[in-house]
């Protein structure tokens, strides 16, 4: 079974479980708490992070890799420059 690299994160998965098409818009943060010993951990809470004040530097690290790769798909024609504009002219939902 072949696995792809997220060009984001680094992280391997594998290809017919990949789909970004599916993410939510949106960066989010969670936080952990134990089940007790041995047997793992849950999702205390999951919370978006954009906007917080806090998380500044690796959100811009995360927009600056993102304009990297849209140059990247672009350089290979995954990508047209109308797509792009079209992409950054769209109005906020």
């Amino acid at each position: 079974m072949s696995h792809v690299v997220c060009p984001l994160c680094g992280r391997s998965v594998p290809i017919d479980g990949f789909d970004p098409s599916e993410f939510v818009d949106d960066v989010f943060a969670q936080a952990f708490s134990g089940k007790g010993r041995g047997k793992g951990f849950r999702v205390a809470d999951k919370f978006s992070v954009l906007g917080e004040e806090g998380y500044y530097d690796l959100l811009k690290s995360m927009a600056d890799r993102a304009l990297r790769l849209v140059r990247l798909f672009k350089r290979f024609d995954y990508l047209t420059e109308e797509e792009i504009t079209e992409a950054f002219t769209e109005s906020e939902e």
